[in-house]
């Protein structure tokens, strides 16, 4: 007979085999000047913090501010390129949290499969 942590371990093994990440994780320290890249080629980048999700587009008349629940956010702190690049001129406890390009489409996989699309997890160090 089978125990359960044989059982247990073969699972295990077989997610982490068939499993993959698209979430990538940042240590900055605060003050700190940070660039974020995983939206080039998008039209837009979503922040979001404390279950909170702002977006910011790259090009036309809301271009450079985030946008909160249909309101600008004081987006001084940020240089926005319009190549889909973040620039975050110096990181406030208010930067920290999960960045993804807009739209954030699954990236296929080799098999004919798809993971969910990148996203950068900002933390403190």
């Amino acid at each position: 007979m089978i125990s359960k942590l044989t059982i247990a371990v073969l699972l295990l093994a077989f997610f982490v085999s068939f499993s993959e990440s698209a979430v990538a994780q940042q240590l900055v320290k605060l003050g700190e000047r940070v660039t974020i890249d995983i939206a080039q080629g998008k039209s837009a980048l979503s922040r979001t913090v404390n279950g909170q999700k702002a977006v910011v587009q790259f090009k036309g008349a809301k271009a450079g501010v985030f946008v909160l629940n249909g309101k600008n956010v004081d987006s001084s702190n940020y240089e926005v390129k319009p190549n889909g690049v973040l620039i975050i001129k110096k990181v406030t406890k208010a930067d920290i949290g999960e960045y993804a390009p807009e739209p954030n489409d699954p990236v296929p996989r080799g098999n004919g499969g798809f993971v969910a699309g990148p996203v950068l997890v900002l933390s403190l160090a």
